[in-house]
């Protein structure tokens, strides 16, 4: 009665009673009921009204997302009641269609014979976290994978599905299930569930990251799913669109894709087998306008000391997140509106501030980035090519990216730049260490004669230039060996870059050096000229070569020989751990090292006991069954052909120069005492001619090759010297590993049982459970970090050739040498 008398008094709240009253009459309001009730017809388990009525509030991204496209804020307010109703309605459809379908997964669950008590404690689940705990209790490893699976499927269909307990557990679990097409692209069910559970949430997409990280890693590494690594690509695309919607772009960009470039070569952004991920951004978010960049330009430019003081710091937005994954022309916008030319002397002092800031921080920015900061240097010398040239001047940094060449040239060659600006930029160029001759060079041609008032006989102090070849080789460079040294690159230059494959054109830069440095290699062996006809063929030789070996196992019929070496109390060379690794892996294994008693703990060494050591070694090469694995693990280098060393050996001050009064020491000479006892490259080479006068193991190392593996110093040096005298005798060459590029050293690391990172990863190839291989060394290539390991291989016309290089990957760590 009150509310009747409400509506008498209050004519416009009667008015607005009776049109919902109608409303509710109509064919709208039916569909809605009809909703309601299948909602409630499915509802196996409890809990589906509540989540009807929570539905709008299940998702604050998605929502976020599409209220930032709706330009009307009244109407966005304040909804019609019709509004309401077709909101109410598709809650409702929602709500059934995920009863309907949760459903389904329970009655399949069922059929799968998931043992009751899952059943039991799955319907009494009332949250994410209960529910979660079924597959986190040890009775579930005790089912078989498709009860598992079944598990999974139907914890993906309940209405917890969106918390992350729940889609964090089920990506754990599906990553401990044989990796199959169907579990893997079962991922793509669960990725839309994926979402921040609030504003400062950073470790939501953990398990999505680690779960596509661990499919990619294992597809491509494990030759048994180079049939499902094919689609990897695809796949990985449509990941990232289904994450994309309840996922922000910058956590998206930062936490989980940027994340899986190392896993993913088509992820890092060349050549034309690559994910656009500017496109699929594109299509999945809109764009960042000026004020939403200059938003949170204001919120990330905020620097904290710790101490409670905040100072305003452009840097720390050009360092974040959000800038290094906006879209080029996001960036553009941003740029364009600090080329601008302000009326006010502040606001252009400012501009000028941040875009100096650009400059300087753009030496940090990933790989993606760089093509945007090479279009904005072009519209930047557009607008004040002196300004530009003098930010280059003032920040100290010199054009070290292919990238900014375009921009500069334009700068350079604009009528209003001034002649003292362009002379100062070259000044810098010629001397500053970041700037490779190439690019100093092509700017230098843009001057005119009579301006270039430079010193040019400045070199940088940082680089000693050899041979005018691209940077990248520069990175070869490790201590004081020089890749220059090596007389087989002395035909570097004729290895012109676009002599390559195009496909290996397109490659990274570094990735392309490395081949320029293996093809230049090989023709010297062959003693080749470097035509673009010679440089194509043997990159296909290469290749060739790569896919026969791919699955040559590394142990056979085994010797291990080891240095006497002694740290903290156990032998530093030959570890237990590492005998027994290899073991598991060889038909047989004999080690030998000159320890009196080493299996009773009794490292004492006498100097008859080196030299029995030494002669067991060399009859070992010699008399071994076929096929043979030779494994030294010892100090390594010398002068000529370089040896092993079963005592002494160490490189002293390796990693440090010094001068003499003849000028620099070499470093290839190891510490040789009185006690010393090596074993040359000679003498190993001549202990293979003996092995090949046996006519069985001349005709076994014909058609399954001998293995020799040194883990020391220079040991490819040592390999090469092997293979060539074989050659020149016209005896099989085994196939040589080194641990240690030309030149280099090599690195132990302590804390790994196995000695070091070579011996773990590289040769017993902990991590793939299964044989190790020369595939697998050349796979791993790109991840071992401290040592570079080299892999040469017998040609079918009695030379060698070498598979792998990875100079330019080096970290100071303790050295083997």
């Amino acid at each position: 009665m009150g509310e009747l008398e409400s509506n008498l008094q209050n004519p416009e709240k009667n008015k607005k009673s009776r049109l919902l009253s109608s409303i509710a009459k109509s064919r709208i309001a039916k569909t809605v009921r009809a909703g309601g009730a299948l909602a409630m017809l499915y509802a196996a388990a409890p809990g589906i009204a509540q989540e009807a009525e929570a539905g709008p509030k299940e998702r604050p991204v998605a929502v976020e997302k599409a209220s930032s496209k709706i330009k009307s804020p009244e109407s966005a307010k304040k909804p019609s009641p019709a509004e309401q109703l077709r909101q109410k309605k598709e809650v409702a459809e929602r709500a059934a269609k995920r009863a309907l379908e949760e459903k389904q997964a329970f009655e399949q669950l069922k059929l799968s014979d998931v043992p009751q008590v899952f059943l039991e404690k799955i319907t009494a689940a009332k949250d994410g976290r209960s529910l979660s705990s079924v597959i986190g209790q040890k009775e579930f490893e005790g089912l078989n994978p498709d009860q598992q699976f079944s598990l999974l499927k139907y914890m993906n269909s309940s209405r917890f599905a969106d918390q992350y307990d729940v889609y964090d557990n089920v990506l754990f679990r599906l990553m401990r299930l044989p990796l199959t097409e169907e579990t893997r692209n079962f991922a793509l069910e669960v990725a839309p569930h994926v979402k921040p559970r609030d504003k400062d949430d950073t470790s939501y997409t953990f398990g999505v990251q680690t779960y596509m990280a661990s499919v990619l890693r294992k597809s491509s590494e494990d030759r048994t799913y180079r049939e499902l690594a094919r689609s990897n690509k695809d796949w990985s695309e449509k990941m990232i669109l289904a994450l994309a919607k309840n996922t922000p772009r910058e956590g998206l960009m930062h936490n989980v894709v940027s994340q899986l470039y190392r896993h993913a070569p088509f992820m890092r952004g060349w050549g034309n087998n690559q994910i656009d991920v500017d496109d699929l951004i594109r299509k999945a978010y809109p764009l960042q306008s000026l004020p939403d960049i200059e938003k949170r330009y204001s919120q990330l430019v905020i620097y904290h000391d710790g101490k409670g003081n905040t100072r305003p710091d452009p840097k720390w937005f050009f360092l974040s997140s959000y800038w290094q994954y906006l879209l080029p022309e996001e960036k553009m916008t941003f740029v364009h509106k600090l080329l601008s030319k302000p009326s006010d002397e502040t606001a252009q002092r400012k501009n000028d501030d941040v875009l100096q800031h650009m400059l300087i921080e753009r030496n940090y920015w990933k790989d993606e980035s760089r093509e945007a900061y090479g279009r904005i240097i072009e519209e930047f010398a557009k607008a004040d090519p002196n300004k530009l040239l003098r930010m280059y001047v003032r920040t100290g940094h010199s054009a070290n990216w292919g990238e900014d060449l375009a921009g500069l040239k334009l700068a350079l060659t604009d009528p209003r730049t001034h002649p003292q600006v362009r002379v100062n930029f070259i000044k810098l160029a010629s001397i500053e260490s970041s700037g490779t001759l190439a690019i100093r060079d092509e700017l230098m041609k843009l001057v005119p004669p009579e301006e270039l008032i430079v010193t040019r006989n400045k070199e940088p102090a940082a680089i000693k230039y050899e041979n005018p070849f691209d940077r990248n080789l520069y990175r070869h460079t490790f201590g004081n060996a020089n890749i220059f040294d090596d007389e087989a690159l002395k035909n570097i230059r004729e290895i012109r870059r676009e002599d390559l494959p195009d496909d290996i054109q397109k490659l990274p830069p570094l990735e392309t050096a490395q081949w320029q440095v293996m093809i230049a290699r090989n023709l010297f062996f062959q003693n080749k000229k470097a035509d673009q006809v010679a440089v194509r063929q043997e990159a296909e030789r290469i290749r060739e070569f790569r896919e026969k070996y791919a699955e040559y196992p590394l142990f056979n019929h085994t010797t291990i020989a080891s240095h006497e070496e002694i740290y903290k109390g156990r032998p530093r060379f030959g570890t237990a751990e590492f005998i027994e690794g290899v073991k598991k892996h060889a038909s047989d294994t004999l080690h030998i090292s000159p320890h009196l008693n080493r299996e009773r703990g009794d490292y004492r060494v006498t100097r008859e006991s080196l030299r029995n050591a030494k002669e067991k070694i060399l009859q070992s090469i010699r008399t071994t069954q076929a096929p043979f694995t030779f494994f030294a693990d010892m100090h390594g280098g010398g002068h000529d052909n370089g040896a092993i060393y079963l005592s002494d050996g160490q490189l002293p001050n390796t990693m440090e120069e010094k001068e003499n009064g003849k000028g620099r020491e070499d470093k290839r000479q190891p510490k040789e005492t009185e006690r010393t006892e090596k074993i040359t490259a000679e003498e190993i080479a001549h202990a293979f001619v003996e092995r090949y006068r046996d006519p069985r193991k001349l005709q076994m190392a014909l058609s399954k090759p001998d293995v020799v593996i040194l883990a020391s110093c220079f040991s490819s040096n040592i390999v090469r010297s092997v293979a060539k005298i074989l050659r020149d005798a016209r005896m099989p060459i085994p196939v040589l590993i080194g641990m240690a590029e030309y030149g280099q050293v090599g690195f132990s690391q302590f804390y790994l049982k196995e000695g070091s990172d070579f011996a773990r990863n590289t040769i017993l190839q902990a991590e793939k459970n299964r044989p190790p291989t020369i595939g697998g060394i050349i796979d791993y290539t790109f991840q071992q970090r401290s040592s570079k390991p080299v892999v040469i291989v017998p040609d079918n016309n009695g030379n060698y050739m070498q598979l792998s290089d990875a100079e330019w990957f080096a970290n100071v760590h303790t050295n083997v040498g």
